[in-house]
């Protein structure tokens, strides 16, 4: 019976142990996604974006999915590493057209790159996929130096000339997606409110 008792007692004392050691966190904390950076994508769940072209048609996509890296804290039960990378993502809804548009940034920490991207996903009638994708990268000794807040320039423009459909894509810091050229029906498309 003391066996038992002290096999019992010696269970209880090391649970106890493991959940003090669980709620314990290794207090490393993680830098999070430069602030100076969101500009480029300046969007939020529920925007509606809206492109206009010259024969007055429109194109709208409806921002179902937008979120950045914040700082954490990492706690006891993970590595204790920082995230490498760390991001800005954003996915739109499929629009009229059967058109979604997504967008990152990226942040290479390690190797001191930060990348810019953005891709226009077309799902045709048949349920088959493609996309047109768009990068540009820039070497960053700091990318959370806020002198770096232009990174990219204020306004970016991005070709494709393997283009599936949209071959062309500007983005204009504090804006977002301004414009882009539809080479399939031959119309530049641009951003309205």
């Amino acid at each position: 019976m003391k066996t038992i008792l002290k096999i019992t007692t010696l269970s209880a004392v090391l649970l106890g142990l493991a959940g003090m050691l669980s709620t314990t966190s290794c207090g490393k904390k993680c830098i999070g996604f430069p602030e100076h950076l969101v500009d480029y994508y300046p969007y939020k769940v529920g925007d509606t974006l809206r492109f206009e072209n010259s024969d007055k048609d429109t194109l709208s996509f409806f921002m179902w999915e937008y979120y950045w890296i914040k700082e954490t804290t990492y706690g006891a039960c993970s590595k204790c590493e920082c995230n490498d990378p760390i991001g800005l993502y954003f996915q739109t809804r499929e629009g009229n057209d059967s058109i979604s548009i997504g967008g990152w940034i990226e942040v290479f920490i390690k190797q001191e790159e930060t990348i810019l991207s953005c891709w226009f996903t077309y799902i045709y009638v048949n349920g088959m996929n493609a996309s047109d994708n768009f990068s540009k990268m820039e070497n960053t000794q700091n990318a959370f130096n806020s002198n770096h807040a232009s990174l990219f320039g204020d306004t970016v423009t991005l070709f494709n000339e393997n283009a599936i459909r949209i071959n062309r894509v500007v983005i204009v810091k504090g804006e977002g997606i301004v414009e882009f050229f539809d080479a399939e029906r031959n119309c530049l498309w641009k951003k309205i409110n």
